[in-house]
């Protein structure tokens, strides 16, 4: 079997660095370790430098750095006890020279630009640059004193393997020395876009999809990529951190899939470190960085110290890689010596950081957070368009803060508790390890627990934040002095799925729910990583939607499960949210719980003032003006003048959809009615994709609503509110068969379960009040869609909607749908609603009496005075009966008349006069004796 390949990794050299103590005080130790080292691994077979040789690219510097080259392969070579190891660099940021740029107009634009939306439109620019001007390129420029002495003392000594790319500092070297196995090395130049002289580029720089198949000699097949397909290490100067999101996703889809290379070798960072990542299971990918040899041991300030050293590696034909990370420290008396990195488990053999199964010794979480980011930090506004009259078009999605508005908690009682009467929810966190936040559909839960998971996962990414402190403190009013949990943010309604899976029911199935977010890995390795950091207390759990898990014992097994989280992971917070449904037992197991409080109207006006900010992309506390000042004050003023509308407001979601009502229409539409047909049809259209994740559609919700709310409407004082699942799932039983095609009747009841469930969970207008119970989320949506299902019953005086509507015209129960539904029969033209009062004046009594024709006065005025704001004018002949009803119907004011009419038909017939008894007119009055 070969022997393994053995290596020297130095990065960041910085050689002509100003200041450099330490070069000169440490040179004769770093000889002695590098002695020791050849003693007893042996020598090595390659110097891997990972860029920085100079500090300016100056010509000068690399003279110096062949001098110091020289010293360290003789201290290698144990004075020619051994063959020179193979130099092979790639170059670094300081390798290129930044006093070309102040000549090259070319290079300016594209600095600027870097990292700015003008960039995607000069990149295709410089590519087109690099590959049709080979060896002339603004980028040859940047680099010509390195690639001379490249050429010069460098290249000589790689033989016929070695193949330059054209472009600057990329190349590829197949190896096949004596006693080893052939190995392929590929260098790639990470640095070329990394020559301004201020700035910060982390997550800016970018590499080129042609860099790689640039740097590798043509093959048999016509795939250059077929070069790389056994043994392979790469070498840059950057980690991928350095890069930006479109060339992170471009290195692990292109150039660094899963498996490609053993390792890839690179510096910049100043610190000594291996990690290993992977992605849904994958072999992964090995990230080897040498910390700085000598350079730059104080950074910016006196106070931020630069550990320096060396990393000495090793690779077998079985594609383990072993590590020897050595680091600077002082000896007693003072002395600079090396040492073995304390970080690391001191072994002979070196740590092994994967071997050929890609077997994890760190875990990366960092594309792990990233994928969680995505998910959680913005809110997405579903059926928004370009405003009526603006010629501004809304963005679908915003940064969650945007949006986010104050959530308060209040006690069982519906109040604010008395200890907390200002407590917002992010208050309660790090006073309670357990907490369970109960809400009503639409409340902010789930908006709430993604707020927390994003806020820690861009501190733990080290995103900055615009205050200069921490997003956790900022947002969440968190401790930022301590390292932020890592948020682990699941689904409880995919638990319910796992369960039907064999196994115990234990705390291993939350980590089930893990192995199938995104970026996510199903190896034994990374459920153990997960394990540790729980154990420990480093992660906070968020576990959204309890209310879920629908069925009966499989809630009963969730609670098995949560039992032994916590009790295996007693140091780890754990937030649950749900409905206000079965969640006793979480009290018993020591939860804190809390209710989310309706929005007041502090928390409306906040909403809305975000809402207009994030419209018109005003900056955090500037104040609107011009059309954003237009445009809340008239929100405003539509949300708070109508009573009915205020309720709707007080719920988030609600509020939510008035908002996109009114950006859509310029307003809110006149009419109770049409504003509630436009509320449902943001609700339904807002979970279409998951409608039809489910086996359902739009169009059968829109019909399935409204059949359902009529049957929940009852008789006289019996007004069926809420109803059995089963009842429920029999009144859309019909409608289901018709819409699915389905003949057996038992499958359609299935089906219209399922729908309720559905519904129920995601819709926000019905919702499970309890065990087996289905309502309506707010009662006005069940008194609306009646309304509208009446009018699809049809005209027919016998089988239409005329003999619901005549029992149940003055009945206090259908008062609401009474009055709705002139709105909604008015869509299909004026003629309708002349047909329904054609149809109520005709109710008076044959012959006529003074209490019939008071009852129907009133009961018309209560529909004629709900038709004003749809412009609808009853025809002439209905208006003049009407006037004359009302003229005889004032009978009812004088005492005889008075006798004759029940006391609720008085009050109705004077709601319908407009100004009620006309005797009480002030004219009328007499005003005896003093005030």
């Amino acid at each position: 079997m070969s022997k393994p390949l053995r290596w020297l990794h130095i990065s960041d050299i910085h050689m002509g660095c100003p200041g450099k103590e330490l070069w000169w005080q440490t040179n004769q130790e770093f000889g002695d370790t590098l002695r020791e080292m050849v003693a007893r691994q042996g020598a090595p077979d390659l110097l891997l430098i990972t860029g920085d040789i100079a500090w300016s690219g100056a010509k000068a510097e690399y003279d110096s750095f062949d001098r110091f080259l020289d010293q360290l392969l003789t201290w290698l070579t144990d004075n020619g006890k051994h063959s020179k190891p193979l130099v092979i660099p790639v170059p670094g940021n300081h390798d290129l020279d930044r006093r070309q740029v102040d000549h090259n107009p070319l290079l300016q634009l594209f600095g600027k630009s870097l990292g700015t939306e003008a960039w995607p439109l000069q990149l295709p620019i410089l590519e087109q640059l690099v590959w049709q001007e080979t060896g002339t390129s603004p980028l040859h420029v940047l680099f010509q004193n390195y690639l001379e002495w490249f050429d010069r003392r460098i290249a000589p000594c790689l033989g016929k393997g070695y193949h330059p790319s054209p472009f600057p500092g990329d190349f590829s070297l197949q190896l096949d020395l004596p006693g080893k196995f052939p190995l392929t090395l590929v260098g790639l130049n990470s640095a070329w876009m990394h020559y301004q002289k201020e700035g910060n580029f982390l997550g800016k720089l970018e590499l080129l999809a042609g860099q790689l198949p640039n740097a590798l000699a043509n093959h048999a097949s016509g795939n250059p990529l077929e070069r790389i397909k056994e043994n392979a290490l790469m070498l840059m100067h950057h980690p991928v951190s350095w890069f930006s999101r479109a060339t992170r996703q471009l290195h692990d889809e292109k150039i660094y899939p899963s498996g490609r290379f053993h390792a890839c070798l690179c510096g910049h960072a100043h610190t000594g470190d291996a990690e290993f990542r992977r992605h849904f299971g994958d072999r992964g990918r090995c990230t080897i960085m040498a910390p700085s040899l000598f350079g730059l041991e104080g950074y910016q300030t006196a106070h931020e110290s630069r550990s320096m050293g060396f990393m000495w590696g090793s690779l077998d034909q079985t594609g383990e890689v072993r590590l020897w990370p050595y680091l600077q420290t002082r000896r007693g008396g003072g002395n600079w010596a090396f040492a073995w990195d304390p970080r690391a488990k001191e072994h002979e053999k070196g740590v092994s950081v994967c071997d050929g199964d890609g077997r994890i010794e760190h875990a990366d979480m960092t594309p792990w957070l990233q994928s969680l980011l995505d998910r959680t930090q913005h809110i997405k506004i579903s059926g928004i368009g370009t405003g009526k009259g603006r010629g501004k078009e809304a963005k679908p999605v915003y940064p969650i803060e945007d949006l986010y508005t104050t959530l308060k908690s209040r006690d069982e009682r519906g109040t604010m508790d008395r200890g907390h009467e200002s407590l917002l929810l992010q208050q309660l966190l790090p006073h309670h390890a357990r907490l369970l936040i109960e809400g009503a559909p639409g409340s902010g839960k789930t908006t709430f627990l993604k707020l927390v998971a994003t806020m820690l996962a861009r501190d733990l990414l080290g995103i900055p934040c615009p205050d200069g402190t921490s997003w956790r403190k900022r947002h969440l009013g968190l401790d930022n002095t301590q390292k932020p949990k890592i948020p682990l943010f699941l689904k409880l309604s995919e638990l319910e799925k796992k369960l039907a899976e064999k196994g115990r029911d234990d705390r291993s199935r939350l980590l089930d729910l893990l192995g199938d977010a995104p970026n996510a890995s199903d190896a034994s390795a990374w459920r153990k990583h997960w394990e540790t950091e729980l154990q420990a207390g480093n992660v906070m759990l968020l576990l959204d939607g309890l209310d879920e898990v629908a069925n009966p014992k499989t809630r009963d097994r969730v609670f098995l499960i949560f039992q032994d989280a916590l009790r295996h992971w007693e140091k780890c917070p754990l937030v649950v949210t749900s409905r206000p449904f079965e969640t006793e037992r979480l009290r018993l197991l020591g939860f804190k719980d809390t209710t989310i409080a309706p929005f007041e109207a502090n928390e409306i006006q906040e909403f809305l003032d975000r809402w207009v900010a994030a419209l018109y992309g005003l900056l955090p506390g500037q104040k609107p003006d011009g059309e954003a000042k237009t445009q809340l004050d008239k929100l405003l003023q539509a949300i708070v003048e109508r009573v009915e509308i205020r309720r709707m407001a007080k719920n988030p979601v609600m509020l939510t959809c008035l908002c996109v009502v009114h950006w859509n229409e310029g307003k809110l539409p006149e009419g109770r009615a049409r504003v509630y047909q436009a509320a449902t049809n943001w609700l339904i259209g807002a979970r279409e994709d998951l409608r039809k994740e489910a086996g359902f559609t739009n169009v059968f919700a829109d019909r399935a609503f409204p059949c359902l709310a009529l049957a929940m409407m009852g008789e006289g004082k019996q007004k069926r509110a809420i109803l059995g699942s089963e009842q429920a799932g029999e009144a859309v039983t019909d409608l289901v068969a018709r819409q699915y095609k389905l003949s057996n009747r038992e499958d359609a009841r299935i089906k219209a379960k399922k729908w309720l469930e559905f519904e129920c969970l995601w819709s926000g207008i019905l919702e499970e009040s309890g065990q087996g119970q289905v309502r309506f989320w707010h009662l006005t949506f069940q008194e609306y869609l009646a309304a509208r299902q009446l009018v699809w019953l049809g005209t027919d005086e016998k089988t239409g909607w005329w003999p619901i509507l005549r029992r149940h015209l003055d009945d206090p129960q259908w008062r609401e749908t009474v009055e709705l539904f002139p709105g909604c029969l008015i869509e299909g033209g004026d003629t309708s609603v002349d047909l329904l009062l054609r149809r109520v004046f005709g109710d008076i009594s044959h012959p006529p009496t003074l209490a019939s024709e008071a009852k129907v006065a009133g009961i018309m005025g209560r529909l004629l005075a709900t038709m004003g704001v749809y412009g609808y004018q009853p025809p002439p002949d209905i208006a003049t009966s009407f006037q004359q009803l009302l003229t005889r119907a004032m009978a009812i004011f004088d005492r005889e008349g008075a006798a004759k009419v029940p006391v609720k038909d008085r009050i109705a017939a004077a709601e319908a006069l407009g100004h009620g008894d006309p005797r009480l007119h002030a004219l009328n009055l007499i005003c005896t004796g003093s005030a």
